[in-house]
This record gives C-alpha cells, sequence and structure tokens, in this order.
C-alpha cells in the first residue's frame, strides 16, 4: 500500500456557547478559559504528527468545531502562525474558519484576514424561529441576515 502525503489539515476548535442537543461532535460550553492550554497543545499535536507523518504542500487549512470564531483573535493569528511556519502551506491555499455570526466582530474579521483566512463557513441553521428554538440555536435570523448583508461580505470573506 502506498500512503500519499497530507495535503489538507482540519483542526478543531471544540468550544462553543451552547452545547446544542443535536450536536454529535467533540465539544464543550462554558470551557473558554481552557483555550490558551487547547492552542498550545494542539501546537503540540501538529509538531508530533509533522515529524511522524509524511506531509506535502498543505492546499487546505480548515479551523472546524465547535465554534472557532469564538477563539480569541489572537489565539487564532496564533495558530495560523504556526501552521504556517510549521508546515509548507501554499500561496493559494483554502483557509476556511467556521464561524457563528452572534461570536464575530470586526477585530475578528480583521485578524483573521491578517492571519492568512481566505474563506468563512458561516453557520446559519435556518431562518424560522421555531426550528431554530427546536435546533436550540441562538444565533437568530436577523443575526444571521446582517452577516450576510454586511460585515463579513464587505471585510472580502
Amino acid at each position: 500500500m502506498i500512503l500519499l502525503p497530507f495535503e489538507h489539515l482540519y483542526l478543531h476548535i471544540p468550544f462553543c456557547k451552547h452545547k446544542c442537543g443535536y450536536c454529535d461532535f467533540n465539544a464543550y460550553a462554558g470551557m473558554d478559559r481552557l483555550m490558551p492550554d487547547y492552542v498550545g497543545a494542539l501546537e503540540r499535536e501538529l509538531s508530533t504528527a509533522r515529524e511522524q507523518r509524511q506531509f506535502g504542500r498543505i492546499k487546505t487549512v480548515y479551523f472546524g468545531g465547535g465554534t472557532p470564531s469564538l477563539l480569541p483573535a489572537d489565539l487564532i493569528a496564533r495558530l495560523l502562525r504556526f501552521v504556517r511556519a510549521t508546515f509548507d502551506v501554499a500561496p493559494e491555499a483554502e483557509v476556511t474558519l467556521e464561524a457563528n455570526p452572534a461570536s464575530t466582530d470586526e477585530a475578528k474579521l480583521q485578524a483573521w484576514l491578517e492571519g492568512g483566512v481566505n474563506r468563512l463557513s458561516l453557520g446559519v441553521q435556518g431562518f424560522d424561529p421555531r426550528a431554530l428554538a427546536v435546533l436550540e440555536r441562538r444565533t437568530d435570523a436577523a443575526q444571521a441576515t446582517r452577516a450576510f448583508a454586511g460585515k463579513f461580505c464587505s471585510a472580502g470573506l
């Protein structure tokens, strides 16, 4: 069997404001104090993976979760710098960050752009208030609409 070098990174950020009942992902609410330690552990894990596995030029970096947009801007920027210093990330690599409209602001958008994020996966599960209530979603239709119509689009993401 021939193993090809890894060309894609998925970085799981398990923090949430609220753990929705339908969510099967490894995610934790109310654990924000662990964010700096988690980022340090993730960096160590990435270093170990780099030493033990074959990596080619990285074509995609995906920050999933949980809610990666809950991380403070400086921690996302730190992770992005670490990934670029540790791996050969292609200049045209797609760098995606999952974001919740309620946990995103202009400072974070600017930090993400400066760090190399060039694609935003905006978490909107619906616009019907009853369906959102059943899903235990705290982002409402108005927040989602504002996000699509304004700040994200104008930031170039």
